[in-house]
């Protein structure tokens, strides 16, 4: 028995048990999901949907294949026993617009496929906000700044300078505020910081002598910056891609609170239960197994 064979197996056992039909089956096939394996990790609920959009459609289109074929064959088996006999059947070209048809159909789905996975990449931002860049930060026409849970990177090019000297530059690092530049002339990025950073733990370094390096340790290590000083566009929060922080920096019971923030979050953008809540709803499916008798029919819970 090959792997397509046993799994067939399984999942029609599955699907014949107790009642409810389809729907029931589904509601198993991605509970187990959700237990027992990283498919929902995605920050962004849309990564898995065109992933079951993609698989879905690729057996819609078997099928129809399939049904094609014996519509064909049939019509071949037809003509083959009828031949001596006068019988009106439908000629090649029905069948090869059927087959036109079907293969338009065909394209048009994969176009629409292509489509959604494009239109994801541009999705439901926040208005007049950015998306995030690859660490978790932005762009601006002076630097480019990254963040993770813990620290802000700020790096800002002198492309006007070939040669940069450490006691050239005039670099002021506050709480709350931030300026760097060379001595002598205007402040090259001056301005209040969006949260506040331990000054006395920041440091900053020249990189291939024209590129000024800041690192900037936050001050709330709970929390993702929008952007890094005040007065500039914002990114969109919720398209940061957690995994590129380094939450196994994080001790034990930090990188725990943030992990169930951001699993909650995720919940909730898909309409579904929090970990709290899951926690009352299992309370309560114990509380009512362990007590039969008691009548839970006109019992309201929220």
């Amino acid at each position: 028995m090959d792997a397509d064979e046993r799994s067939d197996s399984l999942l029609l056992a599955l699907s014949q048990k107790g009642e409810g039909g389809i729907e029931v089956f589904l509601d198993s096939v991605f509970g187990f999901l959700s237990r027992k394996t990283d498919f929902y990790s995605s920050a962004d609920p849309k990564h898995y949907k065109s992933m079951v959009l993609k698989y879905m459609n690729k057996y819609a289109l078997k099928n129809k294949e399939e049904k094609l074929k014996v519509s064909v064959e049939k019509n071949a088996l037809i003509k083959d026993v009828c031949k001596d006999k006068i019988v009106e059947l439908p000629d090649e070209t029905g069948f090869e617009e059927i087959k036109k048809n079907f293969d338009s159909e065909k394209e048009n789905i994969s176009g629409n496929i292509n489509k959604t996975v494009e239109a994801e990449k541009e999705d439901d931002l926040e208005e007049g906000k950015l998306r995030p860049n690859k660490g978790n930060g932005s762009q601006t026409e002076k630097y480019v700044w990254t963040q993770t849970l813990q620290e802000i990177e700020v790096r800002i090019p002198f492309k006007s300078c070939s040669v940069l000297r450490g006691n050239q530059m005039e670099v002021v690092i506050n709480k709350k505020f931030l300026k760097v530049g060379k001595k002598g002339e205007d402040y090259f990025v001056c301005g209040t910081l969006h949260g506040e950073v331990k000054a006395e733990e920041s440091v900053w370094l020249l990189e291939d002598r024209n590129v000024v390096v800041l690192s900037l340790p936050k001050i709330n290590s709970m929390s993702w910056w929008p952007r890094l000083l005040e007065g500039e566009q914002e990114i969109d929060t919720r398209k940061i891609q957690p995994e590129n922080s380094k939450l196994s920096d994080l001790d034990g019971e930090t990188r725990g609170l943030v992990e169930k923030m951001m699993y909650d979050q995720r919940q909730k953008e898909m309409g579904l239960p929090t970990s709290e809540e899951q926690k009352k709803q299992e309370l309560l499916k114990n509380f009512m197994k362990a007590h039969p008798e008691m009548d839970f029919s006109k019992a309201k819970f929220s």
